[in-house]
Formats: C-alpha cells, structure tokens, sequence
C-alpha cells in the first residue's frame, strides 16, 4: 500500500486514538528494575517522564507498521549470543519476533532529561511460551 499524506494522517489518529496520552498526562518519573527485581527511581541512569499504558491491540498495530523495515536478523534471531546468550546457540534455536508486549512505556524527554546506555532484562510469559530479546523504542 502506498502511503500518501493522508493515509499517514489517518494511521496516525488510528494509532493515537487508544493512548490516554495528553499535555495533561501525569507523567511520573521513570523507573529502573534493578537485578533483585525492585523498582526505583535512579536519576544517574534515566531522567525522564513515563506513561505506561497496556494494549496488545495498539501494540499489534505498532508491529504490523514496524515489521516490513526491520532486518531479517532481527527478525529471525539465529546464531545470536550477543542478544540470546550462548544457550539458545548451543540448542541451535531460533527465535522469531511474535508479537510486542502490551505493556507499552511512553517516555518523554524535556531539556537535561536523558536515559543512559544499559542493558534490559528478559521478560519472559510462561503461559505463552515466549521470552523477550529485544526492546524496541521509537
């Protein structure tokens, strides 16, 4: 489908129409997971406003936008222990983007605010049999 102006303006209220996200928005301050699994504001790695909003639906459409630009090695993880580590390696598995997580983190950065390099955990759905390997930001 080739995109016009309108198209795009339309996607954009599609996608924007479910997020309680507003100037009136209350956003609270971003909070790190530290490794004993606590949550806590740390200014000397993030400084920045968020909104969490839960929405498989939104999230769905996120990755049916996203998807054909992403790269097949991120695609299809394969041979991957930078992001995977050495097991999945050793066990010759293969791991294939199946859905984003609903649970979207909206963050908003003002002047001096700013979020540090660092590395995320797995999140990781039993029920479901899926673990996460990546993070996307847009």
């Amino acid at each position: 489908m080739e995109r016009t102006r309108e198209t795009l303006s339309e996607e954009t209220k599609i996608l924007h129409a479910p997020a309680p996200i507003s100037a009136a928005a209350r956003w609270l301050s971003a909070v790190i997971t530290a490794y004993d699994g606590s949550h806590r504001v740390d200014n000397s790695s993030r400084n920045c406003g968020r909104v969490i909003y839960h929405s498989q639906h939104l999230a769905d459409r996120l990755l049916e936008r996203i998807l054909p630009h992403l790269p097949p090695g991120v695609i299809t993880l394969d041979n991957a222990p930078d992001v995977t580590g050495q097991f999945p390696v050793v066990r010759k598995e293969k791991w294939k983007i199946s859905r984003l997580a609903e649970n979207l983190r909206f963050l908003k950065y003002g002047p001096g605010n700013y979020f540090r390099p660092h590395a995320d955990d797995h999140f990781i759905n039993d029920k479901a049999g899926e673990k996460s390997y990546l993070t996307m930001h847009l």
